[in-house]
């Protein structure tokens, strides 16, 4: 069965380490993640965070990626898409570093590693 066809909780059960907690809202594609720590927050009656029950940092993260596909990329392929998400993903793990610290990470990492442009194009 491809990705797009199977049962959406499979989806997250998969990658989730075993113990973790995953904080979701009421979408009926996550009402069966009983077997790991699941909680959700109820948008339909106004409650979007208890404690520390919320989806604010996913959020936040799609809009900061669809913001980079309308604004700087234009189009994201579904070829590239992991690539794509990877880039914003590192970009929301550095949070508020300036583009000269994020420089500085990116040629920090890039010591002895030799890139060759056939690589990217795959």
């Amino acid at each position: 069965m491809s990705a797009g066809r199977q049962k959406p909780h499979r989806l997250v059960r998969t990658p989730v380490v075993p113990g973790s907690a995953i904080y979701t809202d009421k979408a009926p594609v996550c009402k069966d993640l009983d077997s790991h720590a699941h909680e959700s927050i109820d948008h339909s009656v106004g409650e979007y965070i208890r404690d520390r029950i919320h989806t604010n940092g996913i959020e936040s993260f799609w809009s900061i990626l669809k913001r980079g596909c309308v604004g700087v990329f234009h189009h994201f392929s579904g070829k590239r898409l992991r690539r794509y998400l990877f880039e914003f993903s590192g970009r929301g793990n550095k949070g508020n570093a300036s583009g000269a610290t994020r420089l500085d990470t990116l040629l920090a990492a890039c010591d002895g590693v030799r890139l060759i442009c056939e690589d990217l194009i795959v």
